[in-house]
């Protein structure tokens, strides 16, 4: 019986193995086929020309603006509206051709990707064991919102890849009981770095602060210093902005993020012909940019004038927007500018695997989401002993939802962090079938 066990063990193991180089292939065969075969309408436009803009000064001339200025120097002015994570990135790929210069980016991130992608498949297959990282990895290559993000000149793909290799450190870095220093302050680093990419996640080293007080006053000394270290790159920006345009950072775009998140549904007194875009319909619009605190000060007046609406919209119908499939304020489903042509629209096994993933979509994210609460809580509390990777997972997957809170949730947002709702889900039917076994042997 023993021997039979063992012989099934190795079977299953073996069979796992399969599953994982077929997924991997398959995952390699779709970003190739996106990359080559999708077509975006107008691929500059909106975010992507700032970032073009950038890249662009910042390759010929080491200026970083977003004005277009056809190639004169003098015009250029300095700024400090967008993150400069990206347009840096990009800049590496500027050529005198436009089109090329978009393609050989497009090519760029999705290399970087797939190899951030590996170093995550490995350090998944070390987490869950073989068996249980087959779903993980499914997800993780064949997700079709991972694979189409990489066609569009934004920051989103080199976020994930970001995050993809800062989870892979996190793990290597945890598997003792206490992180070492030198460990510590290279996950700081990358962190530091990825906040130039998105500044969304800038307070996180804040809030995990104030955790490890109520978790474990013994590691705030180590919280302490990881925020430090990972605030020293944005210390670094808000110092050359402060150089150059007199003020360390450009508000802009934090009103931006907490006035457009302040609609109901997305929509201006919830006229479905604004869905998407209600700020252009809203009269006050240019009385948003009297500064932060007038910009609260008017969401606060119409919040109580609509109290249940407003209380209903922040604590629950923001979640259920940033974690939805499609993507709104664009083409919607899985495209966040439109397309002329996708091979998930006229391959028929890419279309097939869109609607294999469309279909458990909603069932892996909230089952994720709700497990990364139950960590995060049991944690705080000191009901159930976690690791310390899943509570600072978990920690962080907490604050993406509170922070989302507060600015706009759009579902092109949500995409990266996706990540963590894979790792969480699986997590948490690993743990729910293995407490099942449990219980079943004893009886």
């Amino acid at each position: 019986m023993v021997y039979q066990t063992k012989e099934y063990k190795s079977y299953y193991i073996r069979v796992a193995w399969i599953f994982v180089a077929i997924i991997l292939t398959y995952g390699l065969h779709l970003r190739y086929a996106t990359v080559v075969n999708t077509e975006v309408y107008v691929p500059i436009r909106a975010d992507a020309k700032d970032y073009f803009n950038y890249a662009t000064n910042i390759s010929k001339y080491h200026i970083f603006s977003r004005q277009s200025v056809n190639n004169n120097l003098n015009e250029l002015t300095p700024d400090a509206l967008r993150s400069p994570g990206y347009p840096f990135f990009a800049s590496i790929f500027v050529t005198d051709n436009k089109k090329e210069t978009v393609e050989a980016t497009i090519i760029a991130q999705t290399v970087v990707q797939i190899i951030c992608f590996s170093f995550l498949t490995a350090a998944v297959i070390k987490i869950f064991g073989i068996v249980w990282s087959v779903p993980a990895v499914f997800l993780l290559w064949t997700f079709p919102h991972f694979v189409t993000v990489n066609t569009y000149y934004l920051s989103e793909s080199i976020f994930i890849s970001a995050l993809a290799i800062l989870i892979c450190l996190l793990w290597e870095q945890s598997k003792s009981e206490k992180m070492s220093y030198p460990g510590l302050i290279l996950v700081a680093i990358l962190f530091g770095i990825t906040i130039l990419i998105k500044p969304v996640i800038q307070y996180f080293p804040v809030f995990l602060l104030l955790i490890s007080v109520i978790l474990a006053r013994e590691n705030f000394k180590k919280a302490a210093l990881f925020t430090l270290v990972s605030w020293l790159p944005l210390v670094l920006w808000n110092v050359r902005n402060l150089i150059s345009i007199g003020s360390m950072s450009d508000p802009t775009l934090t009103i931006n993020a907490i006035f457009h998140g302040s609609y109901p549904s997305f929509m201006y007194n919830s006229d479905p012909e604004t869905f998407g875009f209600p700020y252009r319909f809203d009269p006050l619009q240019q009385e948003y940019y009297n500064g932060i605190i007038s910009a609260l000060s008017l969401i606060w007046e119409r919040a109580n004038q609509s109290l249940n609406e407003y209380l209903h919209w922040y604590v629950i119908g923001k979640q259920a927007y940033l974690w939805q499939w499609s993507i709104i304020a664009g083409q919607g489903d899985i495209y966040i500018y439109p397309v002329i042509k996708s091979p998930f629209i006229e391959l028929v096994d890419m279309k097939f695997i869109r609607s294999v993933n469309h279909l458990i979509h909603g069932f892996w994210v909230w089952l994720g989401l709700a497990a990364s609460l139950f960590v995060a809580i049991s944690s705080v509390l000191g009901k159930i002993r976690f690791s310390q990777f899943w509570i600072i997972l978990s920690m962080f997957l907490t604050y993406v939802v509170l922070i989302h809170m507060i600015i706009a949730p759009f579902p092109r947002y949500g995409i990266p962090f996706k990540l963590f709702a894979i790792l969480f889900s699986v997590f948490a039917i690993k743990e729910l079938v293995c407490l099942v076994a449990r219980k079943g042997g004893k009886q």
